[in-house]
């Protein structure tokens, strides 16, 4: 049950997808996040009237029309180039003040780890400081690269030179200490704009897919079947830059997924004892019961 309530009236849907939209140009990464979270929790209601065979076709046509409006990369530019501006004021902030001041105005901000014990900030040179806040520019700059200018196209195996997975040797990970501290929240984040995009896609697909249905009775043997009278082309996988995988299969319903972040085809299988983001394979998990 999503928290719409299973409710498929395509002004219900637009009050949630206001939410997307409200946040559109706020130029932080929690921004990005919500917007992200709002945007799933959209997608899950309107899967709930798609697995019923709820919702109308001119409603259909609406739905897939507004996914395929949301600028995913767009806004990961955005979120992306915003928080390093962030992060170089933070930056600033502790290379301003005094050692001592530094130390007292960050030791209640959990800027010491256990992975860093003994590290008191009050012996910390400016250096260093400067030296993390290049690294982690470094880092935003080969992370936004990954989304083209225009947002248009991602690449989530661009080159990333300066992640914290390529410091070497015993000396580095512990002279860029506050940028791994930071590091690995930028790596999830991205993967979350790559499992949105591969949501959104799939509903759109979905949506071709059911009004295929309310023509035909029954789901097309493969997806080259809805373009261009369901859908104008088919959205590629982010993760394997090919098309998503689908099956149609006996009871009326079909299985459809992206291959996720191990870029492996796990065969869309659900491991119950994982989460959804920790899934093998992105799965579009409102396909109809077999009946």
């Amino acid at each position: 049950m999503s928290v719409f309530n299973c409710v498929w009236y395509y002004t219900d849907f637009q009050d949630g997808f206001q939410t997307y939209r409200a946040l559109q140009d706020e130029p932080t990464l929690i921004s990005a996040l919500v917007q992200i979270s709002a945007l799933s929790l959209v997608c899950n209601a309107a899967g709930d009237g798609l697995r019923d065979h709820a919702w109308t076709e001119p409603e259909l046509r609406k739905l897939e029309a507004d996914m395929a409006s949301v600028r995913v990369w767009q806004d990961y530019r955005r979120a992306f180039s915003s928080e390093r501006g962030f992060g170089n004021w933070c930056g600033d902030l502790l290379v301003g003040p005094s050692s001592g001041e530094r130390t007292n105005m960050v030791s209640g901000l959990g800027a010491t780890s256990p992975n860093y014990p003994g590290i008191p900030l009050v012996f910390v040179p400016r250096r260093i400081f400067r030296d993390n806040q290049l690294r982690e520019n470094q880092n935003f700059d080969e992370l936004v690269a990954r989304a083209s200018e225009d947002g248009s196209r991602f690449d989530p195996d661009g080159p990333n030179p300066s992640s914290a997975e390529n410091l070497n040797g015993l000396f580095e990970p512990y002279y860029y200490f506050l940028f791994r501290l930071s590091a690995p929240v930028f790596s999830e984040v991205g993967n979350r704009f790559v499992q949105l995009q591969t949501q959104l896609d799939e509903l759109r697909l979905a949506c071709a897919l059911e009004r295929f249905w309310l023509v035909h009775g029954a789901f097309p043997e493969k997806l080259t079947e809805l373009v261009p009278d369901f859908i104008a082309g088919l959205p590629e996988d982010t993760f394997s830059r090919r098309q998503l995988i689908y099956r149609r299969q006996d009871g009326g319903t079909f299985l459809l997924y992206g291959v996720g972040k191990n870029r492996v085809d796990d065969g869309g299988g659900i491991d119950p004892k994982l989460g959804e983001r920790k899934q093998p394979d992105d799965v579009w998990l409102y396909a109809p019961p077999p009946k």
